[in-house]
């Protein structure tokens, strides 16, 4: 089986953007360079780490971590966040059960929307550590508890290590999402897609039913396990 590079997808204006949604108050890097001293030459920086993924000499650096990952085959669910959250989209509160952001009446939105919950929760179990797990988000997470930045992801496993910040008693939550388009998923900034590429429009100037829309924002289930 052939491997393709996907250098040739990527450009300043991904980059920047990609950066632009990364968490800036983690520790320093194991090269010790922090955001703000990288920021300072944010340009050159960039032009230099796309240089050197185009020519093939880049190499990912090594990651600290503070503890090994647990095994996540089996998990004991401590509590599933169901219900209303509320949400800031487009600039409009809302209160709502998790659904599309088009299903809501907003389409084309690329983000940021926040999506805020309060929860109560037990005492972590004794010696073992509490992940929040979300099903399925389109697509870009970044995560708060307590008001301690636990980071982003943007794509599969969407989970974040919460030990240190869940509390026993009541817990707020902020999951900040923002909706990636480029050519349909899977890629920072560019426009949303074509109208036409939702498929055939039918009676009313509504897609036909055989036309798959995007759907964007926080999906499926969201909950608190513990490994």
């Amino acid at each position: 089986m052939a491997l393709y590079s996907l250098s040739h997808v990527i450009d300043l204006e991904w980059m920047r953007e990609a950066y632009r949604l990364t968490r800036k108050s983690g520790a320093p890097g194991i090269d010790g360079v922090v955001a703000a001293e990288y920021e300072s030459s944010l340009e050159a920086n960039l032009q230099s780490l796309l240089g050197r993924i185009r020519s093939g000499s880049y190499k990912a650096p090594p990651v600290r971590r503070a503890a090994a990952e647990p095994s996540f085959a089996a998990g004991k669910t401590l509590a599933e966040l169901t219900g209303d959250w509320k949400l800031e989209l487009n600039s409009k509160p809302i209160t709502t059960e998790l659904k599309p952001w088009e299903d809501l009446g907003v389409i084309g939105f690329h983000g940021p929307a926040t999506y805020r919950k309060q929860f109560t929760a037990e005492a972590a179990p004794k010696g073992q550590r509490v992940y929040l797990e979300i099903a399925m988000v389109h697509d870009y997470a970044k995560v708060s508890l307590n008001g301690k930045d636990l980071g982003a992801a943007g794509w599969q496993p969407y989970r974040w290590d919460v030990t240190g910040a869940l509390k026993q008693g009541p817990n707020d939550l902020v999951i900040e999402v923002d909706a990636l388009a480029a050519t349909g998923r899977g890629g920072f900034g560019g426009p949303p897609p074509a109208a036409a590429s939702a498929g055939p429009i039918g009676a009313g100037g509504r897609p036909a039913t055989s036309a798959v829309l995007p759907t964007s924002g926080l999906l499926g289930s969201v909950k608190l396990v513990a490994y």
